[in-house]
């Protein structure tokens, strides 16, 4: 998948081969002992060590796991050092955009980051309202998610299920823990020069609420259209039984923030 193609495939390349993974990996790892250069990789579950809040890194603190930095580089920007080492770096701001374009200024990008103290759902407070536009998400649905949320400028809805055309495959969410966005065109398939598809690290639950992390959202038509053609239902709002579901999850919500204030006070 990249701008230029409209249309998933599979990769005729295992990932430890000639594909995509290994070659990005081993771009890296020859970077290491060079000078000027940095590189880092991070998991938020790391296996066998407990979740850590995650993390534009000094708001949304990724755990790393392997990083290198060269001793030039770490004289002259201290606070990346003390990133790449898992430390703390103090910032005065909860959330920020930092716009980026590609070389060839062919992508224009956004890169969403909050901090563990922005305290509101990535998507319905942040995201939508800067695209100023609606969103359909898939991200992790399991105990404690949020339901769609359709009473606001923006509705941002919960995808229940994609389909993927090259293997003939539905994936419902609660077994895809992918989490990505796509906007939602008031033109359907019709180009539209403001459409945006969103990769990142956030699930729509209230304990992430309390978690560093973000996303990227990217303006490209053909990216766009691959990811929300792959939508096969969404969560839909209105129904009675939306309602309920909220209020037991926001009863869930309330007992994860006393259970969260107990462990930061012990």
């Amino acid at each position: 998948m990249n701008p230029d193609q409209r249309n998933w495939e599979l990769s005729k390349y295992p990932i430890t081969d000639s594909g995509m993974m290994k070659n990005t990996f081993e771009s890296m790892f020859k970077l290491i002992n060079k000078p000027d250069s940095v590189i880092g990789m991070y998991n938020d579950e790391i296996p066998n060590v407990t979740t850590t809040s995650v993390t534009q890194f000094t708001l949304a603190r990724p755990l790393f796991q392997s990083a290198y930095i060269s001793p030039s580089v770490k004289l002259k920007f201290p606070d990346l050092a003390k990133l790449l080492e898992n430390t703390k770096v103090p910032t005065e701001s909860q959330n920020n955009i930092v716009e980026l374009q590609t070389a060839n200024k062919a992508l224009q990008l956004k890169h969403f980051s909050k901090s563990s103290d922005f305290g509101k759902d990535l998507y319905a407070d942040f995201v939508a309202p800067t695209l100023k536009k609606s969103l359909d998400t898939e991200t992790w649905q399991h105990d404690g998610s949020l339901p769609s949320a359709c009473h606001r400028q923006y509705s941002v809805k919960n995808i229940k299920s994609i389909y993927i055309e090259v293997s003939k495959t539905t994936i419902t969410n609660p077994h895809d823990h992918a989490k990505w966005a796509v906007t939602v065109s008031s033109n359907d398939l019709v180009e539209d020069t403001n459409n945006w598809v969103c990769l990142g690290d956030i699930n729509r639950q209230p304990h992430q609420f309390y978690r560093g992390g973000g996303t990227m959202c990217i303006m490209n038509q053909q990216l766009w259209q691959s990811f929300y053609t792959t939508i096969q239902s969404v969560e839909e709002c209105g129904k009675i039984i939306s309602i309920v579901t909220y209020l037991f999850k926001q009863l869930s919500f309330v007992i994860e923030i006393v259970q969260y204030v107990f462990i930061m006070n012990a």
